[in-house]
């Protein structure tokens, strides 16, 4: 896997997360952020 691919398959991964996170509302804000840092970090 390249590093576009892995890049792809990590904001899958990410997409996946937030549908899982939706059905526990504001209660999971923490958890969507850390979600987000995770796809956007640069190193």
């Amino acid at each position: 896997m390249g590093l576009a691919e892995a890049k792809q398959f990590a904001r899958d991964l990410h997409d996946e997360a937030f549908a899982a996170l939706d059905s526990f509302g504001p209660a999971a804000q923490r958890l969507k952020e850390l979600a987000d840092y995770i796809v956007a970090r640069s190193f």
